[in-house]
């Protein structure tokens, strides 16, 4: 793994179908000084539990603004507690994200790390592990999606999923 460099306010070296990793907070984004000291541990290698993601999209052709955007197993703090007032709170620990389309723009100011495969992606595959995330994005707002389960079903095992196939 190696640490990408984010240069005003994008993070350029990254491509679509990259497997992205930051170090796991499950506060992220409510305290940046909570955030800064996770970022600093991590940057030492003490942290060894990250949360998974996968890049979709060629960061360097954006234009403007625009960031990109992951595909990944999440939710704000605001989501969490309407699914705990929705399923029960001990149940929404459990069921605590869903897999969704995030700006890259919320990871700005973050230790993130990408995942160098043994063999680089073909453009191909990079097209491929978009579409699979993307229907996975589509499928995930129905029944037929598995639900978030730290131990079974988390956002390592959504993202080897999207990846998986273009990595044998």
């Amino acid at each position: 793994i190696r640490k990408v460099n984010e240069i005003n306010g994008k993070f350029i070296g990254l491509k679509k179908g990259d497997h992205l990793m930051v170090p796991l907070n499950l506060a992220r984004g409510l305290v940046n000084v909570v955030d800064s000291i996770v970022d600093v541990v991590a940057d030492y290698d003490l942290i060894q539990f990250h949360h998974h993601f996968v890049c979709l999209d060629d960061v360097a052709s954006l234009k403007g603004d625009d960031c990109g955007y992951v595909a990944e197993f999440t939710n704000t703090p605001e989501d969490f507690v309407e699914n705990a007032n929705r399923i029960g709170w001990s149940s929404a620990f459990l069921d605590k994200a869903s897999y969704r389309k995030t700006p890259l723009s919320s990871y700005k100011g973050s230790l993130i790390f990408k995942v160098d495969e043994e063999h680089p992606l073909s453009d191909i595959q990079r097209n491929k592990i978009v579409e699979r995330a993307n229907h996975s994005i589509l499928k995930s707002s129905s029944n037929d999606y598995p639900r978030y389960n730290f131990f079974t079903e988390n956002c390592e095992h959504a993202t080897s999923d999207v990846l998986q196939k273009e990595m044998l």
